[in-house]
């Protein structure tokens, strides 16, 4: 957001995210009850509506929010860095709480998580939001929650839903690009990238121009990249056999509405 200067070049948001969303997320019932609401404003009011439902519940709440802290704790170290392998993990964490919230992450499923935490089936499916982008039935499926839990370490200015469209954040990205000189080019096949001795020197494209350079960056998946860039001879065995085994046939769709 600052190092691109995206908002001098466009981006707004239409509304701020907070730490707790609660109070601009409703979820309702069918006997007319309802969790969330405009008067939350934060984890303790959303506590106090959810003692209406079941007071256990409502304290096991801190627990939950906290549990997301230290999750959230774990992994955002490493959001600009290498990827950590699990032994980096554990060595981070071990001898601290975290320990054993690291250990629920790798082989607890989110309803496991859920299940441990409270009694009330409205307030369970409160808690089962869309941040959960796989099979919350899955062990590890609480890394993604995770994933958007370290949000709360950033600037509540820069996340939220994005005035206009989706499409502003790419049009701002551009256009920050542009002004620092960036050529862009749409409709731009890349064939091929070109190795030579051993690295990557270049791309050449689908209409036979070939473009140099010292360093080359692919934004395409991982298995698109190496499976239909590269010569199976320009890679070792591991990486081929890792790409073909990577498994790709999830989608995710969101749709925003203004009602």
């Amino acid at each position: 957001m600052d190092d691109l200067e995206l908002r001098k070049h466009g981006l707004d948001f239409a509304y701020s995210r907070k730490e707790s969303d609660s109070s601009r997320r409703i979820h309702l019932f069918p006997d007319g009850t309802f969790i969330g609401g405009p008067e939350n404003t934060d984890k303790f009011s959303l506590a106090k509506q959810l003692s209406e439902f079941n007071e256990k519940d409502a304290q096991a709440y801190f627990r939950w929010d906290s549990f997301w802290d230290e999750a959230a704790s774990i992994l955002y170290p490493y959001f600009l860095t290498e990827p950590p392998t699990i032994a980096d993990l554990m060595q981070t964490v071990r001898g601290t709480s975290r320990e054993t919230v690291l250990e629920k992450l790798l082989t607890w499923s989110y309803i496991d998580l859920i299940e441990d935490h409270f009694q009330d089936d409205r307030i369970k499916a409160y808690v089962m939001d869309s941040n959960v982008e796989c099979d919350p039935e899955s062990p590890g499926s609480m890394l993604g929650a995770a994933l958007f839990a370290c949000t709360r370490f950033s600037r509540d200015s820069d996340r939220g839903i994005p005035k206009m469209s989706m499409g502003n954040i790419s049009d701002a990205i551009e256009d920050s690009a542009k002004s620092n000189g960036v050529e862009i080019r749409t409709r731009a096949l890349v064939e091929k990238v070109i190795v030579e001795g051993g690295s990557a020197k270049g791309v050449r494209m689908a209409n036979g121009e070939e473009i140099r350079s010292f360093i080359v960056a692919s934004n395409a998946d991982p298995k698109r990249t190496f499976k239909t860039m590269f010569q199976t001879e320009e890679l070792d065995e591991d990486t081929l056999k890792r790409m073909g085994s990577w498994k790709t046939t999830a989608g995710c769709v969101k749709f925003l509405a203004a009602m």
